[in-house]
C-alpha cells in the first residue's frame, strides 16, 4: 500500500485508511478505498468519476435505508447493510402446499439459535435492559416530576420501536445466512415512527376485533402478523406492510394460529423456569416465525 493513502477518507464507508489496510485505487479518479468497500460498493462511488461501464454506474435504491447506492452493490455504503443475494430458505410448507410444516420450522429455529447461542443470548439480556430500565426510571420520576416522565416515557417507546425493528432485522438475517452483530439492533433506528404507526394502526384494529366477539381480533391480528417483518426487510410503510402480511397469511390463517399456539407453548415452558428459559425460548421461537414468513414470501 502507498503510504500516501494512509489517513486519507475511504469514500465507500467515510472512515479513514489506516496503515496496513488492504486497499484498492480507482484507475479513472485515483481515490483510494478500501479494497472491500470498493468492490463490495460495486465500483468508485465518487461523484463524476468516468471510472467503469455505464452498466456498473447503474443506480437502485437501498432496500434498508431507501439511499441510493449502484446497481451491484452488494453492500449499502450508507447503512452497511448487506445486500448479497439471499439463499432460499428450506420450503416451511408441507409438500403440495396443504400446511405449514411446524417441524421444520422449529428444527430451523433450533440449529439457528444453537449456531448464535452465546450472540442470542447476551442479545436478549442487552434487549431487555434496553425496554425495562427506561421505561422503570420513567415510573420513578413521573410521581415527583410528570414533565420529565413524560419525556422519558416517549423517549422509552421511540427506544422499543427501535430495538423491536432492529431484532427483526437480526431474526431476518440469521435467517437469510448473513453475518449479525450488535450493532444491527440500532440498524434501523431512522423507520421507528414508522413502526410507532404501524403498532398503533395494527392494535387499534386488532382491539376493535376483540370487542366484536373475540373472533375478529383473532383473525386480524393472524392477517397483520408479519407487518412487522415486512416493515424491518422492506423499504416499506406502515400500510404497504400490512398489505404484505396480508398477502402472505391469505388462506393460511388456521395453520398459522395452531403455529402461533404451539410458539406460545414453548415460551410458556420456558417462562415456567423461572423466566430463564425465555433467553433460549424467545429467539427460537422468533426464527421459526422468520422462517415461516421467509418461506411464505418465496
Amino acid at each position: 500500500m502507498s503510504y500516501s493513502l494512509v489517513g486519507e477518507t475511504c469514500p465507500g464507508c467515510s472512515q479513514p485508511i489506516e496503515a496496513g489496510a488492504d486497499v484498492h485505487v480507482c484507475s479513472a479518479c485515483q481515490r483510494g478505498y478500501h479494497r472491500d468497500c470498493y468492490f463490495d460498493g460495486g465500483g468508485c462511488v465518487v461523484p463524476g468519476c468516468s471510472g467503469g461501464s455505464t452498466e456498473a454506474r447503474a443506480t437502485k435504491d437501498c432496500p434498508y435505508c431507501g439511499e441510493e447506492i449502484l446497481l451491484k452493490a452488494v453492500r449499502c455504503r450508507h447503512c452497511q447493510s448487506d445486500l448479497s443475494p439471499m439463499p432460499s430458505a428450506s420450503p416451511a410448507a408441507a409438500p403440495g402446499g396443504s400446511g405449514i410444516d411446524s417441524g421444520a420450522s422449529l428444527r430451523f429455529g433450533l440449529d439457528a439459535l444453537m449456531g448464535h447461542l452465546g450472540f442470542l443470548i447476551v442479545l436478549q439480556l442487552a434487549a431487555a435492559m434496553l425496554y425495562i430500565v427506561p421505561y422503570t426510571v420513567a415510573g420513578a420520576l413521573t410521581p415527583a416530576d410528570p414533565v420529565t416522565g413524560a419525556v422519558l416515557y416517549l423517549a422509552d417507546l421511540l427506544l422499543s420501536a427501535i430495538v423491536t425493528l432492529g431484532l427483526l432485522r437480526i431474526w431476518l438475517n440469521i435467517t437469510d445466512g448473513k453475518a449479525v452483530s450488535f450493532a444491527d439492533l440500532f440498524s434501523l433506528a431512522h423507520r421507528c415512527l414508522s413502526y410507532l404507526v404501524l403498532m398503533l394502526i395494527v392494535g387499534i384494529i386488532v382491539t376493535l376485533g376483540f370487542v366484536l366477539l373475540v373472533i375478529p381480533g383473532i383473525i386480524w391480528s393472524l392477517q397483520f402478523m408479519f407487518a412487522g417483518h415486512a416493515m424491518a426487510d422492506r423499504n416499506v410503510g406502515a400500510f404497504e406492510a400490512m398489505a404484505v402480511s396480508s398477502d402472505l397469511t391469505r388462506g393460511r390463517k388456521l395453520e398459522l394460529f395452531g403455529f402461533s399456539l404451539l410458539l406460545i407453548l414453548i415460551n410458556g415452558l420456558g417462562a415456567l423456569l423461572l423466566g430463564i428459559g425465555l433467553l433460549v425460548t424467545m429467539p427460537l421461537t422468533a426464527l421459526a416465525l422468520t422462517y415461516v414468513y421467509r418461506s411464505l414470501e418465496a
